[in-house]
């Protein structure tokens, strides 16, 4: 699965992923320790990894001010004034 995540987003050019936190593939700074001790641990999941090694950089459903603002700086304008199309791509 993390290697689709990575070849879409090759293919539609996405720079910035929005990963669900704290799981063994997507998460972005918290993840299950891998011995069902349900303790959380610093670290990143096994797609996460792989898009930030490919330059994609990957953020929590939590961090979405961060988000905003890395959107902002990549389409080069400091306040929102246009829409930025978005493409959500779903993971079957």
């Amino acid at each position: 699965m993390a290697r689709i995540a990575l070849d879409l987003c090759v293919k539609h050019n996405i720079k910035i992923a929005v990963l669900a936190d704290n799981g063994p593939s997507c998460g972005c700074s918290f993840i299950y320790d891998g011995i069902f001790s349900n303790k959380k641990i610093n670290g990143l999941g096994v797609t996460a990894a792989l898009l930030r090694g490919r330059g994609i950089d990957t953020f929590n459903q939590y961090d979405i001010e961060l988000t905003h603002s890395e959107l902002q700086r990549l389409c080069g304008f400091k306040q929102s004034k246009r829409m930025v199309r978005l493409k959500r791509i779903r993971l079957a």
